[in-house]
């Protein structure tokens, strides 16, 4: 995991124990895209949380080419280990931070409809 900084990893397993919590209670927990990780070619990720129980694993948004964009789990260390037909690793794309605000479901949302997790939609809200 060290294409992660300390501070973002700090930041996804606080955010997965805002949602185990609102999980304890029966409750629903927005959760802000917190990090785009691009594997060129192959797939993106829109992470927005890791496990307290299991810090290898994360949630959020996932688009493999040739797939649907989903919801759901990915260990850290397998993505770590992904390549594209280059040999070029996933990667953290540290500009993409204009979505802290966004719900990751509404992201999926978008997906469902546009069949991608796209970059061309920006959030507007207060």
């Amino acid at each position: 995991m060290d294409w992660l900084t300390d501070s973002l990893k700090e930041e996804l397993l606080e955010a997965g124990r805002r949602q185990k919590e609102a999980d304890a209670r029966g409750e629903a927990c927005k959760l802000p895209v917190l990090t785009y990780v691009v594997l060129g070619g192959v797939g993106r990720w829109l992470l927005a949380a890791v496990s307290p129980d299991d810090p290898d694993i994360a949630f959020g948004l996932c688009h493999l080419s040739g797939g649907l964009p989903e919801l759901g789990y990915i260990r850290l260390s397998e993505m770590a280990q992904l390549r594209n037909a280059h040999g070029i690793a996933p990667f953290e794309d540290s500009m993409f931070k204009q979505a802290d605000r966004l719900d990751v479901t509404e992201y999926a949302d978008m997906a469902r409809i546009t069949g991608q997790i796209g970059l061309h939609f920006t959030y507007r809200g207060e």
